[in-house]
């Protein structure tokens, strides 16, 4: 059988089957993967199968693969960094399996990476900074879900996702994904919403999504997510993040609760100008009196104690306490 296209092949498709194990793969026994031909668009699809061990190290750096799909199989081990040499890839989906490795950072300099899907392993450690100016400039997709990934939420690679934003020339045109002259292939995967597992059969060229949920990310959600307009959806939750307040968590929002009017919300054209009036009124007769009273002041410590204030101040005192004592004489007699 693999005497058959052993120098052309072109799309190899052997998922949702119960494979163990591969005797012989061309060009050797899936120690390295030589996909080197005269075809620039290559599929490998093993989806949905029970291979084991460990992804085949060397990828040959004449690699034309475009979409690399392993997900839902018990594959270890780190990823293969020879997997930069295929410059064209598109799909990296190695979700579902057991592999045991830190985020691959060197992933970022494929230019045409546009779905990455690392959920459900092994994966650890903090994501570290970008090394590139422009990382990942195709990404649409990312999730990385289900993991034991720490430290903050990616804010170096948020702020480079190019793809993700407005001004860049991306079709408006409904279509699907699928390999080069390639018209019965369509790249699908497995998203979580809303705490459910849905099969995305083929993938709109224009769905954006980033999944970070249940892992161990901390801090606070940096504010460059605000600049992914083009994002569809984003799935934070089942992580250690701080900060995080307002309907429906328990901790209260300043910014977010305009504290209540009191007396009546509704009032009439002639009460509120009229209410108006008043306090205009009184600011006026406030600021007056300020003065007035500043001036005052200035009068008293600058030229002491003047005779005609004291005698106006006796005065009123006087009369005061006139009036005092005969209010008082009329309740008594009353």
């Amino acid at each position: 059988m693999w005497d058959l296209g052993i120098a052309t092949l072109y799309y190899l498709d052997l998922s949702n089957n119960f494979l163990t194990n591969i005797e012989y793969f061309p060009p050797t026994n899936m120690t390295q993967l030589n996909f080197d031909s005269n075809l620039t668009h290559k599929v490998l699809d093993m989806r949905m199968n029970n291979f084991n061990g460990k992804i085949p190290r060397k990828f040959v750096k004449s690699c034309n693969l475009t979409s690399l799909n392993l997900n839902g199989n018990r594959l270890e081990g780190p990823l293969p960094p020879s997997l930069v040499n295929c410059h064209h890839l598109e799909v990296l989906n190695v979700g579902n399996n057991q592999i045991n490795d830190n985020f691959p950072n060197w992933l970022e300099i494929l230019p045409e990476l546009q779905v990455l899907i690392l959920r459900s392993n092994r994966f650890w450690g903090p994501i570290g900074e970008n090394t590139t100016i422009v990382p990942f400039p195709s990404l649409r997709i990312i999730d990385l879900s289900h993991n034991e990934f720490t430290g903050v939420l990616l804010t170096g690679y948020l702020d480079n996702f190019k793809a993700m934003m407005h001004g860049n020339n991306i079709s408006v045109e409904v279509d699907y994904m699928t390999p080069l002259n390639s018209s019965n292939y369509y790249e699908s995967i497995i998203l979580t919403i809303k705490g459910i597992d849905i099969k995305m059969e083929r993938i709109l060229t224009i769905f954006m999504t980033i999944d970070l949920s249940s892992n161990k990310f901390q801090g606070g959600i940096p504010e460059v997510v605000g600049k992914l307009n083009l994002l569809k959806g984003l799935n934070i939750s089942h992580n250690n993040l701080t900060g995080l307040c307002g309907f429906p968590l328990l901790e209260s929002c300043n910014i977010d609760e305009a504290p209540e009017p009191v007396g009546s919300t509704r009032f009439d054209e002639e009460e509120d100008a009229s209410s108006w009036f008043d306090w205009k009124f009184a600011k006026m007769g406030y600021g007056s009196g300020l003065v007035i009273g500043l001036s005052v002041g200035y009068m008293v410590f600058g030229t002491g104690k003047p005779r005609w204030l004291v005698r106006m101040i006796e005065k009123y005192q006087s009369n005061k306490v006139r009036i005092r004592v005969s209010s008082l004489g009329i309740a008594r007699r009353n």
